[in-house]
């Protein structure tokens, strides 16, 4: 959970890369049906719960054409300091057919980073000691741990792509 002060130094660390989100894009049948295969998987594979996601934007017009939009914002905490930012946004459209009852097309986009917040509200948490002190325990100490929950954001969010192309059935076939 972010921490709420007026002053702190933050560090932030992206899961792929800067500016890099993953995509998928599905066409076929039902693409409807994958508003409720995104919120499970989110919870599968960051391993959180609802109080965990906020549904930041959530938009469904019904019509010959239903096109429908939603992003969600996913924070985990992982300690005191650190924690998830996942943003995943869900945007399709659906029309009727006489073979699968609808037909057409949703793209997934998720990105994210690793915050960490250290708190600079009192005078000695902006003291020169004190910051002496922090940047020699997170350089020697806290660095590692910070690198390993970065790996396994990383991890989470390539293992929720993969599920969500086994949901859309789009992985391809061994044999």
């Amino acid at each position: 959970m972010p921490i709420f002060m007026r002053r702190k130094l933050i560090i932030q660390e992206y899961c792929v890369t800067p500016y890099y989100r993953i995509r998928l894009v599905y066409n076929g049948p039902n693409p409807q049906l994958s508003y409720k295969e995104v919120k499970k998987l989110i919870k599968e594979c960051f391993g959180v719960n609802d109080d965990d996601i906020q549904e930041k934007d959530f938009q469904w017009t019904r019509g010959p054409v239903e096109r429908f939009s939603v992003e969600w914002v996913v924070t985990k905490d992982l300690d005191k300091f650190t924690f998830w930012y996942i943003q995943i946004s869900l945007k399709g459209e659906a029309k009727p057919s006489k073979e699968f009852g609808k037909v057409g097309s949703v793209t997934v986009v998720i990105g994210g980073f690793v915050r960490t917040e250290y708190p600079q509200d009192t005078w000695w948490q902006r003291s020169v000691f004190y910051e002496v002190f922090r940047i020699l325990w997170d350089n020697l100490f806290y660095v590692n741990k910070r690198l390993e929950y970065q790996r396994a954001c990383k991890a989470a969010m390539f293992l929720f792509h993969d599920r969500l192309k086994e949901f859309f059935n789009l992985l391809p076939q061994r044999g």
